[in-house]
């Protein structure tokens, strides 16, 4: 991702940054209407991610629901 946060993206020579995509919404559910969802994740996030493959994608999910923050990118979060 150029131009992104340093301090989002992993430390290495092409700065990867992860994307957490395709997390329902409760917003949109029963319409016709069916966005893309998107989250920026942080970079213990991303290497979780990696390090655990599948079953750490669906911890991630799960969490990123249960906050109910499935659809929303922060660059505030911790």
């Amino acid at each position: 991702m150029e131009g992104g946060p340093e301090e989002w993206s992993l430390n290495s020579p092409d700065g990867n940054t992860g994307l957490f995509m395709g997390l329902s919404s409760e917003a949109f559910k029963g319409s016709t209407f069916s966005p893309l969802n998107i989250i920026l994740m942080r970079p213990d996030e991303l290497l979780y991610a990696i390090e655990k493959e599948k079953a750490g994608r669906m911890e991630l999910a799960a969490l990123y629901v249960q906050q109910g923050k499935s659809t929303i990118s922060n660059l505030e979060k911790a």
